[in-house]
């Protein structure tokens, strides 16, 4: 969202799409997609993954570290470093 221009904008894809993951943003650049449902058919996959969008490039990127658990509609919040 752009709200200088009150207006929503297109972003790259994911790398998998997801339904169901939270969003977080992280500092003034990035913001990660966690966990999520890839739903394939009517065959629901819970997902353990984690996806970083630079606002920066315009890209998402998968990050190597994974939850314990895959998780849907997890509540999520940033941390202070």
């Amino acid at each position: 969202f752009d709200p200088a221009a009150g207006e929503w904008q297109a972003c790259g894809r994911m790398n998998t799409p997801r339904a169901g993951a939270r969003i977080v943003t992280m500092g003034d650049h990035f913001m990660a997609a966690v966990g999520g449902c890839d739903d394939v058919f009517g065959r629901a996959e819970i997902l353990a993954t984690i996806e970083l969008f630079d606002v920066r490039d315009g890209r998402w990127s998968v990050l190597g570290a994974q939850l314990s658990t895959p998780r849907t509609t997890a509540a999520v919040a940033p941390l202070d470093e």
